[in-house]
């Protein structure tokens, strides 16, 4: 009996364990602009979870199900996925940061 144990490295905190007890979390890197200027903003965490309506460990579960569902077993789908929940939740629509 082989036992295969997938492990996590988390490149930040030098942080490692299995994978099933991994957090993930959003990430989200935005160009923002004002009628002046370009900005860089970063917004990380769980203050994202209302813009996306689940979090980020929903979110990773929902598609590794379709995965699941459609024998999908290319992990390069999933960017496809974020991409267009992002394209959803935040393109054409404005915000207020404060910061």
């Amino acid at each position: 009996l082989l036992l295969f144990f997938i492990r996590f490295n988390c490149l930040k905190c030098g942080r490692t364990g299995e994978v099933k007890d991994a957090r993930y979390r959003y990430r989200l890197s935005l160009k923002v602009a004002d009628t002046n200027d370009l900005f860089d903003i970063t917004v990380f965490g769980s203050c994202l979870d209302p813009f996306f309506g689940v979090t980020a460990d929903n979110l990773q579960r929902y598609i590794q199900d379709l995965n699941q569902l459609s024998g999908e077993t290319n992990r390069d789908t999933s960017p496809g996925v974020l991409v267009q929940a992002v394209e959803t939740c935040f393109i054409g629509k404005r915000f207020i940061f404060g910061v």
